[in-house]
């Protein structure tokens, strides 16, 4: 691996390369290597970051449990990539349990984006709990936090058409262009 060979050169690696390695570690499924790397960057590059990737590996490797103990044991509060990898994995591996609990720790925080809220809405619904979709959806309006709504693009004789519905929040209801 071309990281290691870095290490044995004493090439110190930055930031942005420890986020590459550890993300080829979480597509490649080599979580142990993964784990490796991320327990010696505090050591070796005194780097406490990287938790996002970390979750996303463990998750993907369908290692819930351990990806919740380390959200717990972070030394900050969970961010809204960590939130929308776990609870990514949540959905992806039948997790309701540990999604509601990391929903109960989410709720308190003050998250700006909707990927976290959307996903656990969505464990929601796939579950028929419509009331805790409910809550959610009501909670996001309270903090203010808006899905973007989605289009899609149609390719039309050497040209792109892009259908779009508008909100109903825009006063335009179901406008399409």
């Amino acid at each position: 691996m071309l990281f290691e060979r870095m290490q044995e050169e004493g090439i110190q690696a930055s930031s942005l390369t420890l986020t590459f390695v550890l993300s080829a570690c979480s597509h490649s499924g080599s979580v142990e290597k993964g784990l490796k790397i991320f327990r010696s960057m505090k050591k070796s590059y005194g780097i406490e970051e990287h938790y996002a990737c970390i979750i996303d590996m463990l998750c993907r490797a369908g290692r819930m449990e351990e990806a919740y103990e380390l959200i717990k044991e972070m030394p900050f509060e969970v961010t809204e990539s960590i939130a929308c990898a776990f609870f990514h994995g949540c959905k992806i591996h039948g997790r309701k349990d540990l999604a509601k609990l990391m929903g109960e720790k989410i709720l308190k925080m003050e998250l700006k984006k909707p990927g976290g809220f959307v996903t656990l809405s969505n464990i929601f619904a796939a579950d028929g709990e419509w009331e805790e979709v409910e809550n959610l959806r009501k909670i996001m309006k309270e903090k203010k936090i808006q899905k973007v709504p989605g289009f899609s693009w149609l390719e039309k004789k050497d040209d792109l058409a892009g259908p779009k519905v508008e909100e109903e929040s825009n006063g335009k209801r179901g406008d399409t262009y």
